[in-house]
This record gives C-alpha cells, sequence and structure tokens, in this order.
C-alpha cells in the first residue's frame, strides 16, 4: 500500500511507506502540483487540504440531508454554476462552496486544456461502484465533501487479471485482486484527487483502479463532486 510522507494525514492505519519509484500514486502539496498526473506510470493524485467551516458545515448539514443529483456541462472559464443546487439551497455557505467548485473546475480545465466539463454533484446513501474498476475517460477529479472518500489500489499492488467480471463474482478483498491485505487506501473527506483513465494516451489497461466506498450508519451520506472533460 502507498502511503503519503509521515507529515500527512491518512486514513488508514499501515507501516511506513516504502521507497519505491514504480508506485503510481503521487501526492502532490498545492495546486500546481497536479500536473504530475502528466508522468508516465503515474495513475492517481492526491491534494490533500481543508476547507474553511463555512464550505464543511454546508455540506455536511445542508447537502447530506437532501436527495441531490445533479449534472452540468459547462464551460471551463468562469462556469455557471446556478443550477448545480436547487434554489431553496441558497443558504448561508452556498455561495462558498460554489465558489469552491468553479475553482476545481478551472482548475481542470487549466490542467487538460478542456473548455467543456461535466460536472456532477450526489448525495449519496450507498456507493455508487461498490466494485473496484478503471473508468474509460481521460482522468476524473473527485472530490467527497461528506462522508468517506474514494478508494484506490496503486497499481503496484493490484492484480489487474481479477479485476471486474474475471473476479467471478468474489468479493474484492478474497477475489485475488489485492497483492497485500492493506492494500487499500481512501481519499480523506476533502481531499481533490485525480484519477488516470483508460482513455489516457498510452494507459490502455492500466487505468487508474478505485471505487465507492462503503457508506455506514455513522456516515449515512456521501456528498461527492466530480469533474471530467467532454
Amino acid at each position: 500500500m502507498y502511503l503519503p510522507p509521515r507529515d500527512e494525514p491518512t486514513d488508514r492505519h499501515a507501516p511506513a511507506p516504502r521507497g519505491d519509484s514504480s508506485f503510481s500514486t503521487a501526492w502532490p502539496r498545492e495546486p500546481a502540483e497536479l500536473t504530475t498526473i502528466y508522468k508516465a506510470g503515474t495513475n492517481v493524485c492526491v491534494l490533500l487540504r481543508a476547507v474553511e467551516p463555512a464550505i464543511a458545515s454546508f455540506a455536511s448539514e445542508v447537502l447530506a440531508a437532501q436527495d441531490l443529483g445533479c449534472s452540468l456541462r459547462v464551460r471551463a472559464s468562469r462556469p455557471a454554476l446556478a443550477g448545480l443546487l436547487p434554489p431553496d439551497l441558497a443558504v448561508q455557505g452556498a455561495e462558498r462552496f460554489l465558489e469552491d467548485v468553479a475553482f476545481w473546475i478551472e482548475v481542470y480545465g487549466d490542467l487538460f486544456g478542456v473548455e467543456q466539463i461535466g460536472v456532477r454533484l450526489c448525495s449519496l446513501r450507498e456507493a455508487m461502484c461498490p466494485r473496484f474498476h478503471v473508468d474509460r475517460v481521460l482522468a476524473r477529479l473527485v472530490c467527497t465533501y461528506h462522508g468517506p472518500g474514494t478508494e484506490w489500489i496503486d497499481s503496484v499492488d493490484v492484480d489487474r487479471t481479477r479485476l471486474g467480471h474475471r473476479a467471478g463474482g468474489v468479493p474484492d478483498e478474497n477475489s485475488g485482486l489485492l497483492r497485500w491485505p492493506d492494500a487499500i487506501s481512501r481519499m480523506p473527506t476533502y481531499a481533490v484527487g485525480l484519477l488516470k483513465g483508460e482513455a489516457w494516451p498510452g494507459n490502455e489497461g492500466r487505468g487508474a483502479v478505485h471505487r465507492s466506498p462503503a457508506i455506514t450508519a455513522a456516515q449515512a451520506r456521501r456528498v461527492l463532486l466530480t469533474l471530467e472533460s467532454l
């Protein structure tokens, strides 16, 4: 299991990081360093961050209380996000939340040189994609504002011959997919993750392996934002 440096928080207890350049996970410290996703062999970037209390409260107290599922197509520059939230959610914290989303849309657009971006915001009661899988996209940005974050397996820790239907219906933890028992990592709340997909040039058969986390009774909702190029 690949771990960030010791001064970076993580959701899982595990041994100290191994000094191996073959790991496909990178841990940039600022948005400008997300360009690491362009590095050959890098499949996942995780940028840890804190958000201001107004955004955190809006996500956990307002969005997590909704049955919410919205998809928009927006421009990367000055995206129009008026339709992302229902009109009755124009409460304290909503404006700052939308400003945060707009910031990451612009970062994504600059990073990949795209003009049209698909935005999806959901408040989920159950795992959307509970099995480990890869996506046929260029790269997807994910950020969980409430609840458990996206789970992934570093490329060195996964046996792709056991991925998806090739597991024969056996649970991921028992199918042989994981090369190590502690191979599953989880993005912390508010972390911004980039998942390189199968449509990335030269990445066929090597897309980031990830899944939605299980949602527990303690955190009955998960508020998830995803971005991808169109």
